[in-house]
């Protein structure tokens, strides 16, 4: 979830707290990203240790720190910084807007916290969260297997999350990618295996909707991959146009290191 205030207030680009990851770890897309931060559920992120000593102990890192002067200091104070604006938030009291309801899966409880963040923390510029089980090598089905169960919850969780910004003075920009793709071909266990091309997902404000973007291979011979979907649109053009158009980032060689990657606009955002 990329997002952007109207009225940017910290300007975007700055603050002790710009991206958080809702995983148990810090994605690849987002290390080295200043201001960031990850946490399996932002609800329980705090100060570690026991609650009742925290005051205390907080003190005394405070006292230390300060007395070994930068750059520890400033690590402190950000990380401190960072807690206090997490807590400030009241998760379980949130309400999504009228008629919103999420799935009870966690892709859906990640994005109610999401969407409460994008809301309650303006400083945050970028909210990352994962997925898993799409590894459909088996009984894959077609109406009521895992695919349909997986498509499904992705489905309503972003519509949820959508329809519960709609209406907010906060403007989102969503963005899913896979890391891979499945084959074209059955496998003699009613699934598919590791493949290469895939499919990305463009919604939100500012995004061009209503259309698909695709240079389609085909399907015929010598126009697969090795037997599957060959790859047309590299994936980091779409990241790198929201980059650009909504966090106005000035420099991409900063995000996508790779000196062989060049940006190719694709007209997704507005």
């Amino acid at each position: 979830v990329w997002a952007r205030h109207l009225q940017a207030s910290p300007p975007v680009g700055s603050g002790n707290l710009r991206a958080i990851a809702i995983l148990d770890h810090m994605p690849k897309i987002l290390k080295g990203a200043p201001g960031s931060t990850p946490t399996a559920d932002p609800a329980t992120y705090g100060f570690p240790g026991d609650p009742n000593t925290a005051a205390g102990r907080r003190s005394v890192m405070e006292d230390m720190y300060t007395l070994f002067g930068e750059p520890l200091e400033e690590a402190l104070s950000s990380s401190l910084a960072t807690i206090d604006a997490i807590e400030s938030l009241d998760w379980e009291g949130y309400q999504p807007a009228p008629g919103v309801t999420y799935p009870g899966s966690p892709l859906g409880t990640a994005l109610v916290r999401a969407a409460q963040i994008a809301k309650e923390l303006p400083e945050v510029e970028v909210v990352h969260t994962d997925r898993g089980g799409w590894d459909t090598h088996d009984d894959e089905g077609v109406f009521d297997g895992e695919m349909a169960e997986n498509m499904s919850d992705l489905a309503l969780s972003l519509e949820a999350f959508l329809r519960d910004m709609e209406d907010h003075s906060r403007k989102v920009v969503v963005v899913v990618v896979t890391e891979f793709g499945r084959t074209l071909d059955e496998n003699s266990s009613l699934g598919t295996d590791h493949g290469r091309g895939g499919v990305a997902i463009v919604a939100g404000d500012h995004a061009n909707g209503g259309q698909v973007l695709t240079d389609w291979p085909g399907l015929a011979a010598g126009q697969t991959d090795g037997g599957d979907l060959a790859v047309s649109i590299d994936v980091r053009d779409l990241q790198a146009e929201v980059l650009v158009d909504r966090l106005c980032t000035a420099d991409l060689a900063q995000v996508f290191t790779d000196a062989n990657y060049t940006y190719v606009e694709r007209g997704v955002t507005s």
